[in-house]
């Protein structure tokens, strides 16, 4: 009996050296083209790295599935609503299906909405277009008016509303 599990151990050991070895990736991704990378992402841009911001959440443990913050000076908008700069994360390494941009690159991005925010990986299709690409400055979005305008402006629309209406009864009973 113990023969026969110490030829079935040796056979098992042989096979384990002798069988072929295929390279492993710990994020496989199928292949895609432009056109299905952009009908997956909910946000499509031609953008510059501007910055890449490494916070590990206060912990003195880092991960390679940590997100860093990527922020991208936007120069065309595929999909989405246009914004002149992006914040998209991803994680911190590839072998954990994350993108690792750097500051000055260019890349066609496609990213997808997590949570209410943008993220995307290694197998979203994103494409390096160059690197060492001048940082365009990231204009931030015009400020909404203020509150005291719009209550100015509703004010005015409901004081003339009023008085239209004042004035069309007051026709009426004249006549």
């Amino acid at each position: 009996m113990l023969h026969r599990f110490l030829a079935g151990a040796l056979f098992a050991t042989l096979i384990t050296f002798v069988a072929p070895t295929a390279q492993v990736f710990a994020c496989s991704c199928i292949q895609m083209n432009q056109a299905v990378a952009l009908s997956n992402a909910d946000v499509a841009f031609v953008g510059v790295v501007a910055a890449v911001v490494d916070d590990p959440g206060g912990g003195p443990l880092v991960g390679s599935g940590d997100l860093l913050r990527y922020t991208f000076a936007v120069e065309q908008t595929l999909k989405g609503e246009a914004q002149t700069g992006f914040d998209v994360l991803s994680a911190r390494s590839s072998a954990s299906c994350g993108m690792e941009f750097a500051a000055a690159q260019r890349w066609r991005v496609y990213a997808y909405a997590e949570n209410g925010k943008l993220q995307t990986g290694l197998c979203s299709g994103n494409e390096l277009l160059a690197e060492g690409v001048p940082i365009p400055p990231i204009q931030s979005p015009p400020a909404p008016p203020p509150a005291a305008l719009l209550v100015a402006i509703g004010a005015l629309i409901v004081l003339a509303g009023i008085s239209g209406w004042a004035f069309t009864r007051r026709s009426r009973s004249a006549t």
